[in-house]
């Protein structure tokens, strides 16, 4: 893999290949060495091929009936896949997380799927999770008047 060069934000709206280095490696943390780790691991026991999938959506929805409002909704939809072939199997798994842990995680269970061997799990003891506002949106659809989301 080449290097990513840092993206200057002015750049991004006229490079989609700019904006996705942007957001995947320096917003979101991810790197090369963690990707070529995952599809290492993904063909490690077996597998003949693997892809690496960074997904990261935003949706707008605005529904009306009459000309009039009737609701709005927004959405994130984000994470990590992974897809391993082996021979005239294929494994794919998905994690909602960028975090390294989670997509080499990811990456062994595309590949146990794949090999058709159970992937082993442990029972952890349950934990409160504190959450964090990752994706703050500039300009909540519910700040906005009703004629405002449609144009917007």
């Amino acid at each position: 893999m080449n290097n990513i060069p840092a993206a200057k934000p002015q750049t991004l709206n006229q490079n989609p290949d700019e904006m996705a280095k942007f957001l995947f490696f320096r917003h979101f943390g991810l790197t090369e060495k963690i990707i070529e780790k995952a599809l290492s691991m993904a063909i490690a026991n077996g597998g003949d091929y693997a892809d690496f999938y960074g997904e990261y959506i935003i949706q707008h929805a605005v529904s009306l009936e009459e000309s009039i409002v009737k609701s709005s909704s927004q959405s994130i939809t984000m994470g990590v896949g992974i897809r391993t072939v082996a021979a005239d199997k294929t494994g794919y798994a998905f994690c909602e997380s960028f975090a390294s842990e989670e997509i080499l995680n990811t990456a062994r269970q595309s590949a146990a799927i794949a090999d058709n061997h159970p992937v082993s799990k442990t029972v952890q003891q349950l934990q409160q999770l504190n959450y964090h506002n990752h994706y703050p949106i500039s300009r909540p659809l519910k700040d906005l008047e009703l004629s405002q989301r449609v144009e917007w």
